[in-house]
């Protein structure tokens, strides 16, 4: 999918390459650490495998020098067990700074995923901090809140205030009930 289909707006190429550069290296950061929280969790056999593009964290460019790996499909494919069966969810992440007082959802990709159905965000605030917390919602969840969707760089966006998520630090392991079916947005 060409770049100015969904992701480009008024950045130049080489702006939108470098951000995508460091939006790339921070997801795959914050995964690693996620995939260390589900090996100490409850969660029953848990691999997390890479589904986008040939290579984790890396920029593709197709033969006419387009960014190749921008699309609107979950990065992770997380399979487990659960009462003797084998389950998947599709892991979407989403990073924003520790100072956040909003996490970003664009409303088109909330929409493809819940049309996916068994997608999760992974949204993980301050990352690279000694303290990172993360939140695991559905699409559907964020689209039912009520908020109306406003235009940031060009795209409509649910805007939603980082107070209405119920946080988890990174720093410990989880039940399988507190990690991948609790409540992650207050009431």
């Amino acid at each position: 999918m060409p770049v100015d289909n969904y992701k480009f707006d008024r950045r130049t190429k080489e702006e939108f390459i470098e951000d995508m550069k460091r939006g790339l290296s921070a997801e795959v950061q914050s995964i690693n650490i996620f995939r260390d929280i589900l090996s100490r969790s409850d969660v029953e056999n848990p691999d997390l495998v890479y589904v986008g593009s040939n290579e984790e964290g890396k920029i593709l460019f197709d033969k006419n020098n387009e960014i190749a790996n921008v699309d609107l499909f979950p990065d992770y494919l997380l399979k487990y067990k659960e009462s003797r069966r084998i389950r998947a969810r599709f892991i979407e992440v989403k990073i924003c700074n520790p100072h956040s007082r909003e996490c970003y959802f664009k409303v088109k990709q909330l929409e493809q995923y819940k049309e996916l159905s068994q997608v999760i965000i992974l949204f993980v605030m301050g990352y690279a901090t000694d303290n990172p917390k993360f939140i695991l919602v559905k699409p559907e969840d964020i689209l039912g809140l009520g908020i109306e969707p406003e235009l940031v760089y060009e795209k409509q966006t649910i805007k939603v205030p980082t107070e209405k998520f119920n946080w988890l630090p990174f720093n410990r392991g989880y039940s399988f009930d507190s990690l991948l079916t609790r409540e992650y947005i207050r009431n």
